[in-house]
């Protein structure tokens, strides 16, 4: 799903998202007349969902949100209220048609654990019998079996931007005809 669109370097909504109730209750419901609220908000909810975000390595979500905020054009004390909420929702819900996606995130979340396991190696930490804790044998084939884990992970995420764009690439029920985008 298209949620925001860079058009001449200003953040625009997509013309289909006008077309979604949740959507459109974000942007109704400013009436400012340049709607800085509607786009920062629209700006957050992309921002914390879509794989493609810039913020979507930060796993843990209250870490990804504080960012998210202090990088939008939203005050820090803005807090996500019930009609960003159902916008949110139904953009994650409408995204995570694609399996690989699901999957995508539940592996970023385990390579964190990992991370986070790793900074917490002491290599002179003991267990009560006296013997060290860690071995730095195993620690070192975890590591290069870490490349071909995040080999993978890249791979992974290549399939599903062309997954989506396969998706994105069909209109309603048919596939767009050859040159129907132009020659690149």
């Amino acid at each position: 799903m298209r949620l925001v669109d860079l058009i001449n370097n200003q953040v625009t909504i997509s013309e289909e998202a006008y077309l979604l109730k949740p959507f459109k209750a974000i942007w109704d419901r400013d009436k400012s007349k340049d709607k800085a609220r509607a786009l920062a908000e629209m700006g957050y909810i992309y921002f914390m969902e879509d794989f493609k975000s810039d913020f979507s390595d930060i796993v843990d979500e209250e870490a990804r949100e504080a960012e998210v905020i202090g990088s939008v054009d939203l005050p820090p004390s803005w807090k996500e209220d019930k009609v960003v909420r159902i916008a949110r929702e139904f953009y994650r819900k409408r995204s995570e048609e694609v399996l690989p996606l699901l999957f995508l995130h539940d592996i970023k979340i385990a390579i964190d654990r990992m991370r986070t396991q790793f900074r917490e190696v002491d290599f002179l930490a003991t267990d009560n019998r006296g013997k060290l804790k860690y071995d730095i044998e195993k620690f070192a084939r975890t590591i290069e079996k870490s490349v071909v884990l995040l080999e993978g992970l890249s791979k992974l995420e290549n399939m599903v931007k062309k997954e989506l764009q396969s998706k994105k690439d069909k209109v309603g029920s048919k596939s767009k005809a050859l040159f129907e985008d132009g020659i690149e």
